[in-house]
């Protein structure tokens, strides 16, 4: 049983064939649909199951949902050597990991705008206005012996030119002088 929307002519919308397993129905009104499903064996009809979907109108926009993904990390070594008395290492090296953005949605299927960013500035992007990125660690110096872990803020914020949100990650860097 489909009950048209406010103001609607109720005799006007259903289904082809409503005995369908899979009926569809197309939206062309905003406003609350109801759906109400009911089975059959003939003998014994189940309760009813009502379900309401709310169709906004010509121009509405429903917010996208951003998903940056998994927190990432990444362990890099420095190799370090005995030279002339004393241990010296080479620095960190550059190390890269890929965040990857391409699970966030738009329920109205408008296409999405991608930004991402990193507080600190210490790192550099292969781009910031793709769904895939790859975020950039600089090399640095380390001592024999020591490891340093940093964790950086990772966010990424989508928009459909008009609604936006923002979600979040944490990609750790260890790097180890050894």
């Amino acid at each position: 049983v489909v009950s048209a929307p406010i103001g609607a002519d109720p005799e006007v919308y259903g289904f082809e064939d409503a005995t369908e397993v899979g009926p569809y129905f197309n939206w062309d009104k905003a406003g609350a649909w109801s759906f109400q499903l009911q089975v059959s064996d003939g003998i014994q009809t189940s309760p009813p199951d009502v379900v309401t979907y709310i169709i906004g109108g010509e121009g509405s926009n429903n917010s996208p949902t951003a998903n940056a993904g998994e927190n990432k990390s990444v362990s890099v070594s420095a190799p370090c050597s005995y030279e002339e008395g004393e241990w010296v290492c080479e620095p960190c090296p550059e190390a890269i990991v890929s965040v990857d953005g391409t699970n966030s949605t738009d329920p109205d299927g408008d296409t999405l705008n991608y930004s991402w960013s990193e507080a600190s500035g210490e790192l550099s992007w292969s781009g910031t206005t793709t769904p895939v990125t790859d975020l950039i660690f600089p090399p640095f110096d380390i001592e024999r012996g020591a490891t340093e872990t940093i964790e950086y803020a990772v966010s990424l914020d989508v928009s459909d030119c008009g609604l936006s949100d923002d979600a979040h990650i944490t990609v750790t860097y260890t790097c180890s002088g050894g």
